[in-house]
């Protein structure tokens, strides 16, 4: 269910609470870590699988409020982080 090939970027969550990366090396390859509990969470990206191909970079807005992830096709995929 874990990463087991080398990441192409991480970031972390601007109120440092979470850990997202990606990696261009395996299909559909983006996840993120609560850092307290130190747990990578199971339903993350969810119904996105299948869709995100190889991503290659990942960001978070300023607010923290939307994450950002580019692939290997030039399309970015946005979450919105909010509760």
């Amino acid at each position: 269910m874990n990463l087991t090939t080398s990441i192409t970027d991480l970031k972390y969550h601007p109120s440092g609470q979470l850990l997202s990366f990606c990696s261009k090396w395996k299909k559909n390859a983006v996840r993120m870590i609560h850092i307290q509990s130190q747990t990578v969470y199971q339903n993350f990206p969810g119904a996105a699988v299948g869709i995100l191909k190889y991503g290659f970079n990942l960001d978070y807005s300023r607010d923290g409020a939307f994450m950002a992830m580019g692939n290997d096709e030039g399309k970015i995929h946005l979450w919105n982080m909010s509760p």
